[in-house]
């Protein structure tokens, strides 16, 4: 999976919220449960742990010439609605 954000979003999350892009990728190494957010653009919810914390990261889907990656779009800590959604489908 190929993966993108913008650096400089990373960097201010990561003061704001306590985890960066790069932190982020975390979620997809451990069971998390993914939502349809959007259809154009394509986008959607993926709900795991980073740092043995629930956060929810909305992700878009992209291509380029050399085919399709994701790209992080923005995070924050899970919300209790997130909470209950990743407890009931894991």
């Amino acid at each position: 999976m190929r993966i993108t954000w913008d650096d400089s979003k990373s960097q201010r999350l990561k003061r704001d919220r306590g985890i960066s892009f790069e932190e982020a990728q975390e979620l997809f190494s451990c069971p998390y449960v993914v939502q349809q957010k959007n259809d154009d653009p394509e986008q959607y919810k993926a709900i795991g742990f980073v740092r043995g914390k629930l956060i929810t990261l909305i992700v878009e889907v992209r291509q380029d010439n050399d085919g399709e990656y994701e790209h992080f779009v923005t995070l924050w800590k899970s919300t209790k609605g997130e909470v209950k959604d990743y407890e009931e489908n894991i």
